[in-house]
């Protein structure tokens, strides 16, 4: 996930951040969508971050912002510094979810789609997080509009 939004959807600016892959898989757009998922593909390999000290109500916020496209699963991941394998709460998307057969790239997502989703994204979750702070996350949608998540054709 981009920095900027994981500091929008866990509504902080520090976060500790580790680079790690996810073997056996790919990262392919959803069909129509600008936003990706993982596929399994053996001999494939993903290379991401892992967010640490992520607590309960951030783990919300993020369920929240990836909507119920996704389920999360805990998949091993090797930290590519230590080359330590640890267990990572991964949001994968369900059975029904229909993925193109091209790869995502987050620097391609970041130049076409990015700018447009930013704006939303901020008002989205600024909401959800006073909505949370208000009633002690009591009321909160189940999952984000997918209009905040970059919901436009690639």
């Amino acid at each position: 996930m981009d920095q900027d939004v994981t500091r929008l959807v866990l509504n902080r600016e520090t976060l500790a951040f580790e680079v790690g892959i996810l073997a056996d898989f790919e990262v392919r757009k959803i069909l129509g969508k600008s936003y990706p998922a993982l596929a399994a593909q053996p001999n494939a390999q993903v290379l991401g971050v892992l967010v640490q000290g992520i607590n309960p109500a951030e783990q919300r916020a993020l369920s929240y912002y990836e909507g119920d496209e996704y389920l999360i699963e805990t998949i091993s991941v090797v930290l590519s510094k230590s080359q330590k394998v640890l267990p990572a709460k991964v949001f994968c998307p369900k059975g029904d979810v229909k993925l193109e057969t091209d790869l995502w790239n987050l620097a391609d997502w970041q130049l076409t789609a990015k700018a447009k989703m930013l704006p939303e994204l901020r008002k989205e979750m600024q909401n959800y997080w006073d909505t949370f702070i208000r009633t002690g996350h009591s009321g909160l949608h189940p999952s984000a509009p997918s209009k905040i998540r970059g919901d436009v054709k690639s």
